[in-house]
C-alpha cells in the first residue's frame, strides 16, 4: 500500500453512513457524532469501527468480486460473534463508487487491523463515545 495526500484526502473526504436501529449516523473523519454517542453509551460501548472488503488496496473490482469479498468478511464477523451493522462509503465528489461496509460496534481495533489486512484494505475508520472518528491506516490500529 501507498500511502498518498491524495488517497489520504479521499478518505477523509468520504462520509460513512451508518444504519442504526434508530436511524442513519454520517461519520466523517476528525469529527464526532454525538447522536452515535448516545447510542453507544446507552449499549455499553467502548469503540466501534467501520471496516469493508471492497476495492482492496484502492483498486476497483467487479462488483461480483467485491460481492462475495463483502461475503467473506460477513461471515467471519458472524462466526466471531460480532454484532454489527449495514453502512456505506460515499465519496464526497462521487469520483469513487459507493461501497457498502459494516459498521462494527465493539471490535477491539487489533482485530480490525488483522481483519483490514487480511482484507487488503488500506485503512479503516475506528472510534469510541466521545471522541472524534480516525482513519487508521494499516497496519496500525489504535491502542
Amino acid at each position: 500500500m501507498r500511502r498518498s495526500r491524495s488517497l489520504e484526502h479521499a478518505y477523509r473526504a468520504t462520509a460513512y453512513c451508518v444504519r442504526l436501529p434508530q436511524g442513519e449516523c454520517v461519520l466523517r473523519v476528525g469529527e464526532r457524532n454525538p447522536r452515535l454517542d448516545e447510542w453507544l453509551k446507552a449499549q455499553g460501548i467502548g469503540c466501534w469501527s467501520i471496516i469493508t472488503a471492497w476495492n482492496p488496496a484502492s483498486r476497483q473490482l467487479s462488483a461480483q468480486q467485491n460481492r462475495q469479498r463483502q461475503r467473506v468478511l460477513r461471515a467471519q464477523l458472524l462466526i466471531g460473534g460480532c454484532r454489527f451493522f449495514a453502512a456505506e462509503n460515499q465519496a464526497a465528489d462521487g469520483s469513487w463508487p459507493t461501497e457498502p461496509s459494516f459498521f462494527v460496534p465493539a471490535l477491539p481495533p487489533g482485530e480490525v487491523a488483522r481483519l483490514a489486512k487480511q482484507h487488503g484494505q488500506n485503512a479503516f475508520l475506528w472510534g469510541a463515545p466521545g471522541k472524534a472518528a480516525r482513519l487508521c491506516w494499516r497496519p496500525t490500529a489504535p491502542r
